[in-house]
């Protein structure tokens, strides 16, 4: 082979291995948003203390909220739980570890539009509006 011939050979292989968009490495997020109507039993206080908390698939304990409720009365829970994609299971409580009112799953899909703040090593962020 000549020199004219390798140098020809470089030219057409470099366009050859023009390089390609990388695919994104950030995990995925996503948002999922449901309402819940709980029966709050009926008490001396006017008001109680429920928490929900929210857990992922291996039971660790991601999001964990308190909030007051009129007691004796149906509450409605508004909540939107952005994160990772995956499931999870949420239970609301009277208290901390008291009685169980409530409990579901819910999964997380990813969207690739979806932009969560998270904050490293957190996976899950969650906002509460009761009625």
């Amino acid at each position: 082979m000549t020199e004219t011939e390798t140098a020809a050979e470089t030219e057409t292989a470099a366009p050859a291995t023009a390089p390609t968009a990388a695919p994104s490495t950030s995990p995925r997020t996503g948002i999922y948003r449901f309402t819940r109507r709980v029966r709050i039993p009926r008490a001396h206080a006017k008001r109680r203390t429920l928490t929900l908390t929210i857990t992922d698939r291996r039971g660790v304990i991601v999001a964990k909220q308190r909030f007051r409720a009129r007691s004796g009365r149906v509450a409605r829970l508004r909540a939107s739980a952005g994160g990772l994609e995956g499931a999870y299971r949420y239970v609301i409580r009277l208290g901390d570890r008291g009685r169980r009112l409530a409990r579901g799953s819910f999964t997380v899909k990813g969207d690739d539009a979806s932009r969560v703040g998270l904050r490293p090593g957190q996976v899950l962020v969650c906002r509460l509006q009761t009625r």
